[in-house]
């Protein structure tokens, strides 16, 4: 299973860079495509493709989505590594969320960008009683998002209570999480408070 990755790269990215061999035939299908008929394609696209649908409009919606949704996101990812076997016994791939996050981050939204982050974290830290391998991988995944947070509140143009509810964030999961979630997510939060 593939490790969770900032990477910006993605398989829906390549037109920009497409194979040798692809370049010029995909180039020349874009200039010659009928406006509408491309528009109905990508509209087609958009509605089968989830993981497409989310970088689309991490590129070009200027209103993301809320934590609680990409949570709920996240949730329905265990629940289908569940479906089975009532715990999670291999590493489930987040990339795509990393992939919109760095979206938001290549535009400057930071905001939304800490958004996602701040989803993942939280979607492994409350979802560890279902992990029951692969530990060292989830320990990243949520260090990776949870880091990310941490930079994008930091680089983020918010005022000071927008700032403060994004501390008080980090905040209530240490009070509540476990283990070295709670340690970590107070670092989080002593890291905020120092800048």
């Amino acid at each position: 299973m593939a490790q969770a990755s900032a990477s910006t790269s993605s398989p829906f990215c390549w037109t920009s860079q497409p194979p040798k061999d692809e370049g010029e035939q995909v180039e020349r299908l874009l200039q010659d495509a009928d406006p509408d008929a491309l528009r109905s394609f990508l509209l087609g696209e958009l509605v089968r493709n989830h993981d497409l649908r989310n970088r689309f409009r991490a590129r070009f919606d200027d209103e993301g989505r809320s934590v609680e949704e990409y949570r709920d996101d996240i949730d329905q990812l265990f629940d289908e590594y569940t479906v089975e076997y009532p715990v999670v016994t291999e590493a489930i791939d987040f990339s795509h969320f990393f992939e919109q996050a760095e979206q938001y981050r290549t535009r400057d939204r930071y905001s939304e960008a800490a958004t996602i982050y701040r989803a993942v974290a939280e979607g492994v830290e409350t979802n560890e009683d279902r992990i029951d391998a692969a530990y060292d991988y989830y320990a990243r995944t949520f260090q990776t998002a949870l880091d990310g947070y941490v930079k994008c509140v930091q680089a983020a143009d918010l005022d000071d209570g927008e700032r403060q509810d994004a501390i008080a964030a980090l905040s209530e999961r240490a009070g509540e999480a476990i283990g070295p979630y709670a340690e970590r997510y107070q670092d989080a939060v002593d890291t905020l408070d120092s800048n």
